[in-house]
């Protein structure tokens, strides 16, 4: 409703942020491709002259929806694509979760090393924003990849992942 509402009103970057809400409640019922479908689109409805933030947050959800297994090497393109316009936009917040969709795009390609290596720099600024639901996906994120190489850290990690998810109310996490 508020989409057709921000359609009416000739709002477009009104319309792009709806629509990755609306993306990310996709993902969450586990209409993987829908969402991807929505986000994608909206996305090249917007055009080059959008606002940064708006494009961004549509890329990231583009991109974490294909890694989702539909089309994994195209959602690393879109993790890209996010992560060049966080970078513009110097948002450490944004930076962050465009590291995160990177890291899992690159995990689910096999390439273990690099999702950690991204995941530990997701950490980071997770901490350094102070977001602690970004901290608990990013340590969550990092446990998981890192169990391949080093099922110790694995289990450190998921620890303080659980601890972190407690703090920031994040019961299902």
């Amino acid at each position: 409703e508020a989409i057709d509402d921000y359609q009416a009103a000739g709002d477009r970057d009104a319309v792009g942020s709806a629509k990755a809400r609306y993306s990310s409640f996709l993902r969450a019922i586990d209409r993987i491709q829908d969402a991807a479908t929505v986000s994608e689109q909206a996305y090249v409805e917007l055009g080059d002259d959008a606002d940064l933030r708006v494009r961004c947050k549509l890329a990231l959800a583009v991109g974490r929806s294909l890694s989702s297994g539909i089309d994994v090497a195209r959602g690393l393109e879109w993790a890209e694509i996010g992560l060049a316009l966080s970078e513009r936009l110097d948002d450490s917040l944004l930076l962050a979760q465009a590291l995160g969709d990177r890291s899992f795009a690159l995990f689910n390609l096999g390439r273990y090393r690099e999702a950690v290596l991204l995941a530990r720099g997701m950490v980071e600024l997770a901490v350094e924003v102070g977001s602690l639901q970004d901290q608990a996906r990013a340590t969550m994120g990092l446990s998981l990849y890192a169990l391949p190489d080093d099922p110790h850290q694995t289990y450190t990690v998921a620890i303080e992942s659980a601890e972190i998810s407690r703090r920031a109310g994040m019961r299902g996490h």
